[in-house]
């Protein structure tokens, strides 16, 4: 584990700071539908007390890490390197700390995963690996997270799923298909399973789950039999349901939520564009996720959905 004071000479400090402007929901949030942020944003991720979320923008020319309320106002940025590229925000679970991506710094080419403070303060490097490590996901109990991370064998790019504690040490692989891109690992509340997407040469994309410990490892029902992709899976809080997103009827990407078991799949959100990383509130009534609405596909903002 590395840890980065305020004083380190690699890259800038992280500082938090306002939003380039004053940012507020195109519709109140007690809505059915709401678009929280104007500016860019992406992969939200509420706060285990359901008060804020978590996000990425690319609005200050890099891609950073930015937290605003839940309703869309009081807009901070909470990383802010002068250089490289900001990912995959992800809230622990005592809602103190705030796991993330990022590339471009200390001479890294691929992403690298690290910690901050919830302010945006004491950043850690938790991950060194020459291909990179993404997408975290902490345990619900806080003590570990899970992860993916790329590989090359016999010149072939690969990504499997990972484990480590939450300090970065005790690294452990917890699937081997050597042939496929599995990312985006989900853990269920209870801590007990990891949904994860399986990524064929073809493109085509499921989203398989197992236990915690990479045992029992299977894909949902149904899911498998669409065409095009199926990705981003997020658990309900109750464990009951998986939210996720699919182009598989017309091309765009759809946030679906279907049963824990792959049944009962139903389509949430109609934008004409790109919906994608589905985030459930804390109290499950509502799901946020990032679109291109009727925009170019690299121009997306934060809404909000109210779930039966």
């Amino acid at each position: 584990m590395t840890r980065f004071p305020s004083s380190a000479s690699l890259f800038a400090a992280v500082v938090v700071l306002p939003a380039a402007a004053c940012e507020s929901p195109v519709e109140p949030p007690d809505s059915a539908f709401a678009q929280l942020t104007k500016l860019g944003g992406e992969e939200p991720v509420w706060s285990p007390d359901g008060t804020r979320i978590v996000f990425r923008s690319h609005r200050h020319y890099h891609s950073s890490i930015y937290v605003m309320d839940a309703d869309g106002s009081d807009v901070e940025r909470l990383t802010n390197f002068g250089r490289g590229s900001a990912a995959s925000p992800a809230w622990s679970p005592d809602g103190t700390r705030i796991a993330f991506a990022i590339s471009g710094l200390a001479g890294d080419r691929y992403h690298e995963i690290y910690v901050m403070d919830a302010d945006g303060s004491d950043v850690e490097r938790l991950t060194h690996h020459d291909e990179g490590s993404n997408s975290p996901a902490w345990s619900p109990d806080g003590t570990r997270i899970a992860f993916h991370r790329a590989d090359v064998i016999d010149g072939k790019y690969t990504s499997e799923i990972y484990v480590m504690d939450a300090d970065g040490s005790d690294v452990e692989r917890l699937t081997n298909f050597s042939e496929a891109f599995l990312m985006h690992p989900a853990w269920s509340p209870d801590g007990t399973r990891i949904a994860f997407n399986f990524r064929h040469d073809d493109g085509h994309a499921e989203i398989y789950v197992m236990d915690a410990d990479g045992s029992d490892v299977e894909p949902l029902a149904n899911t498998n039999l669409w065409e095009g992709w199926l990705g981003h899976p997020a658990w309900s809080p109750d464990g009951t349901r998986i939210a996720f997103s699919s182009n598989s009827h017309d091309g765009n990407a759809k946030v679906h939520v279907m049963n824990a078991d792959g049944s009962g799949v139903e389509q949430v959100t109609n934008h004409s564009g790109h919906d994608q990383h589905p985030a459930w509130s804390p109290d499950g009534t509502r799901i946020a996720f990032d679109s291109n609405g009727d925009r170019p596909i690299e121009h997306r903002e934060i809404y909000v959905i109210r779930i039966k």
